[in-house]
């Protein structure tokens, strides 16, 4: 399933997928959350 997506993020920016392309992964974490604040 992967493969799939992976050949269609390439395709779309001129690439060809390819299984020993080197991957970036990236991990976020909020640090300050934001307000939520009703409308009404």
């Amino acid at each position: 399933m992967h493969v799939e997506y992976f050949s269609r993020e390439c395709e779309s920016t001129g690439r060809s997928f390819d299984e020993d392309m080197l991957l970036a992964c990236e991990r976020f974490r909020v640090v300050y959350p934001g307000v939520r604040r009703s409308r009404g």
